[in-house]
């Protein structure tokens, strides 16, 4: 009997639990800058990064114009349902849309979309997952994706890891001068 009990209690604890992470979460708010075009980098856990900035329930990544945000906010789940945003100076915002690379019929795909999105048409393409990545002076957990066109996507270098270090040096300098 304590046994049907206790596994009563736990299945009625983990279902509360999921309902309320489930119902009380918000999707994530990232803040472009207007027209920008290139990736995106959401580096996690920095002491001396952005301040944390909620809208609502919602947390808000203002993203600089160098594309890397350091942020004090730990990384989250559900990075799947975030919304980016172009921002424009005056605080309007324009909604972008989110896709995938593998929407896009390639020589190799295996199966074939047959509502394709154009290669042309300005998207967040393949936004989410947490990476984690060590480098010669740092360890990061961040998030990536890329802004622009497919076009734009499949021709883009991208930033190394010797560039978020650099980015960051220069973000630590900046924040320095203000506090002094």
């Amino acid at each position: 009997m304590k046994l049907i009990i206790l596994a009563l209690c736990s299945v009625i604890i983990g279902a509360t639990t999921f309902v309320y992470r489930h119902f009380s979460h918000s999707p994530s708010i990232c803040l472009l800058p207007e027209g920008y075009t290139g990736e995106v980098y959401i580096v996690f856990d920095q002491p001396n990064g952005a301040e944390e900035e909620y809208d609502g329930n919602s947390r808000v990544y203002r993203i600089p114009t160098t594309g890397v945000l350091f942020t004090r906010f730990s990384p989250e789940n559900y990075t799947h349902e975030q919304q980016y945003y172009f921002a424009s100076s005056s605080g309007n915002k324009q909604r972008i849309i989110s896709i995938s690379s593998g929407d896009f019929n390639e020589p190799w795909s295996y199966i074939r979309n047959a509502h394709e999105p154009s290669r042309n048409s300005v998207a967040i393409i393949d936004g989410g997952g947490v990476w984690s990545v060590m480098s010669a002076n740092n360890n990061y957990e961040y998030q990536h994706a890329f802004v622009g066109t497919y076009n734009q996507f499949i021709t883009c270098k991208g930033l190394s890891m010797a560039d978020i270090d650099r980015i960051k040096k220069n973000f630590s300098l900046q924040t320095l001068a203000k506090h002094q």
